[in-house]
């Protein structure tokens, strides 16, 4: 099976792109004989440099540079469709948002999420028109769709009335490089609360986390901080607004975007992590947390309860007493702090990149017999 990807994977690595990769290694350990050509630019370093260690995986740079967005949109609707053509292909596997205009070969579409059918100021207007009309075409063209949690498969069949045998979840996972080193040195010099994603207002947010930690630090006098990392997103100035505005200002620390190296250290050394978001496709920070052995404060929408279980506190995003309470619990009562760590790490067990991949290549094999037994 000739499997052709389009891996335009944006400007950084975030949680597309990881899945991308982690997939894909995870499927050519599990059946080495099917083979990924896969198309990306020519500065995507993070993946023209990954060892997937297979032979029938080829990585073909295309001369456009993933900071020029448009020139990837036309290049990814109207040329990538020759490559197709060209290359033979079986299947074609589109682990993004790139426009799918028309179909030339059974295609495999990733939707990792609605977010701009569910929630507003999200995304600039322009992008987030695009996204209105790319997605439904998305699930209608394609043959087979790939969700990463059982929320958005709803909100796939409730938006575009998608047959829900048409879709299938594949879970994100932990990578196997999130090792936790057992001596690390604290990149704060005090304890810290820690929150990764996108710096964006209102979605991830970070503008109600800094309101409850103020709560909590008008509450208790203690040298707590709250670490913030992640690029900036829409709204962004509204959270840099509240940290300057802030009474703890000297308590909050914006790290930006961090390499996969300074993440784990801040992973490491945190005394607590919350991400209490308003919509996740999944919400890949919450177990890389419970990874490191933090307790977890997340949100009750969307995806989030999902994929923490019962080994976070969850909470409304609006409700910033609640949210600043979780705080105190989790700092103040040893005994909460152990089981929710406890909980967290039985939670992992029911995500992996091995099963996401087996259901992925159930899901191409599936496909190639349906269109290629008829021919």
């Amino acid at each position: 099976m000739r499997i052709i990807a389009n891996a335009y994977l944006g400007k950084k690595m975030t949680g597309i792109g990881r899945y991308f990769l982690e997939i894909v290694d995870a499927i050519s350990k599990i059946d080495p004989s099917i083979e990924f050509v896969i198309y990306t630019n020519v500065d995507n370093f993070e993946l023209l440099e990954y060892n997937f260690n297979n032979p029938n995986i080829s990585i073909r740079p295309y001369g456009i540079s993933k900071m020029r967005p448009v020139a990837n949109l036309l290049f990814n609707g109207f040329m990538f469709p020759l490559i197709i053509l060209r290359e033979r292909a079986d299947i074609v596997y589109i682990p993004n948002f790139s426009p799918l205009l028309f179909k030339v070969r059974p295609t495999v579409s990733v939707i990792y999420d609605t977010i701009e059918f569910k929630l507003h100021n999200k995304f600039s207007k322009l992008r987030t028109l695009y996204r209105q009309f790319i997605v439904p075409r998305m699930a209608k063209l394609s043959d087979h769709i790939i969700t990463i949690s059982e929320s958005s498969k709803r909100d796939i069949i409730e938006l575009f009335r998608v047959d829900e045998k048409k879709i299938t979840v594949a879970y994100c996972a932990v990578s196997g490089k999130f090792s936790h080193e057992k001596e690390v040195v604290s990149p704060v010099d005090s304890k810290y609360i820690l929150y990764v994603g996108t710096v964006d207002h209102p979605g991830k947010n970070v503008f109600n986390t800094i309101k409850a930690f103020e709560r909590y630090k008008n509450k208790y006098d203690d040298s707590l901080k709250l670490v913030i990392c992640g690029m900036p997103g829409k709204g962004f100035e509204t959270v840099a607004g509240a940290t300057k505005s802030s009474p703890f200002a000297s308590d909050i620390i914006y790290k930006g975007y961090v390499t996969d190296a300074e993440l784990f250290r801040l992973y490491a050394c945190a005394q607590l992590f919350i991400f209490t978001s308003r919509y996740e496709g999944f919400g890949l920070p919450v177990l890389e947390a419970m990874r490191y052995g933090l307790p977890v404060i997340t949100s009750d929408k969307s995806s989030l309860p999902e994929v923490a279980g019962d080994a976070a506190i969850i909470c409304d995003p609006d409700d910033i007493e609640a949210m600043a309470e979780g705080i105190a619990h989790i700092v103040h009562e040893p005994l909460l702090r152990t089981k929710l760590i406890q909980s967290g790490y039985r939670n992992l067990s029911r995500f992996s990149w091995e099963d996401s991949a087996r259901k992925s290549v159930e899901v191409f094999k599936n496909v190639y017999n349906r269109y290629y037994s008829t021919k």
